[in-house]
């Protein structure tokens, strides 16, 4: 079609305007055409389900094809749809890794009317000792003398940093349990927590020799790869 418009009986800027029209498809996903109406959660933790409920209809008012959803974010998300009635579907998104997220719901090679959908996933939670780790400033040789310091990383159960701090770690020297080898020395780790889900720990030995450092969650469960060999030179 060829669209002329007129202002004062003259022809605006651009005019006329071409638009081109398509017959309309069931599920199409045409803007303007379909409707769509979605109620669901915005925001959860890392491992829990977000459940959205989608009433759509296309510009016919069918019921559509089944709908498929596509997530874009720090890590692909394993979503279900499954038809409830009519026009309505369920999604349900399992989110593991934290970080915002967009959820494109197509109906056939289309994306609905307000497609993509936010979804901000936190951190579950608890901090899982298991897959809490050690920074990479974490130096397996130190020199004796010298102050030395490394970094604790707090993880939830998925891996996922956490983002405040208010955990308690103990840091200590523990023996290798080999026969022959002397006690190792005694040695002040200081572990400060950096509100950010960190924690250094500073500390430094004047004595030459291998160490087996201890790094425990309150003092009862050892973290990822705990106790870790140190040799001071």
């Amino acid at each position: 079609y060829v669209l002329k418009v007129q202002g004062g009986g003259e022809p605006i800027q651009g005019s006329p305007f071409k638009i081109n029209c398509r017959p309309v498809i069931s599920g199409s996903g045409i803007p303007g055409a379909d409707t769509a109406r979605i109620v669901g959660d915005a925001r959860v933790a890392a491992g829990e389900i977000a459940t959205f409920s989608i009433e759509y209809r296309d510009a016919n008012d069918s019921t559509p094809r089944d709908l498929t959803v596509v997530s874009k974010g720090p890590a692909e998300i394993e979503c279900r749809v499954s038809k409830r009635g009519s026009g309505i579907h369920t999604i349900q998104a399992h989110p593991t890794k934290t970080g915002c997220y967009e959820l494109s719901v197509m109906a056939g090679k289309n994306e609905i009317p307000g497609s993509p959908f936010p979804l901000v996933v936190d951190q579950s939670g608890a901090v899982e000792p298991s897959r809490t780790k050690l920074g990479d400033d974490f130096k397996a040789v130190v020199v004796a003398g010298h102050p030395n310091k490394f970094t604790i990383m707090a993880c939830d159960k998925h891996g996922n940093k956490a983002t405040m701090g208010g955990e308690r770690f103990i840091v200590k020297v523990v023996s290798s349990g080999m026969v022959g080898v002397p006690a190792p020395p005694a040695i002040d780790f200081t572990v400060k927590d950096k509100e950010d889900g960190t924690y250094e720990v500073l500390y430094s030995t004047n004595t030459p020799g291998q160490l087996y450092v201890a790094v425990m969650l309150r003092e009862k469960v050892h973290i990822r790869g705990s106790p870790f060999k140190i040799n001071v030179m």
